[in-house]
């Protein structure tokens, strides 16, 4: 089963109206090496489709819709320190947590004079 959150629907969306380029380009989720991917691209023949018209339909592989017929795997979205981030990881993994960002420092316009500590007495 694949699950798409609302907030990744709304972003998915976006990047589908930004990004394409070609009418008969669709949202497709894929396996990589190190876990799923989600990319604009042409139809494949065989291509099932996954979601609901609630969220968003997608593009799998029929080689990808058997293993999500035993796995159930949510695409989500995010906030990073980059803007959205959609994310996808199978429903038992623990639900991954975007890093806040790291505060920026900046230089001080002031100097600080070191105090002199007292001589100790004798």
């Amino acid at each position: 089963m694949l699950i798409v959150t609302q907030r990744a629907a709304q972003e998915m969306r976006a990047i589908l109206a930004a990004n394409s380029t070609d009418a008969s380009h669709v949202l497709r989720i894929d396996t990589e090496c190190d876990g799923f991917s989600v990319w604009l691209g042409p139809e494949m023949e065989g291509d099932c489709l996954m979601g609901s018209e609630d969220t968003l339909l997608v593009r799998v592989s029929p080689e990808l819709s058997v293993f999500l017929g035993e796995v159930s795997v949510i695409i989500d979205c995010m906030e990073s320190p980059d803007g959205p981030r959609l994310v996808v990881y199978r429903e038992d993994e623990p639900q991954l947590q975007a890093t806040p960002p790291k505060p920026r420092r900046r230089p001080s316009t002031s100097r600080k004079t070191k105090q002199q500590r007292p001589k100790p007495h004798d």
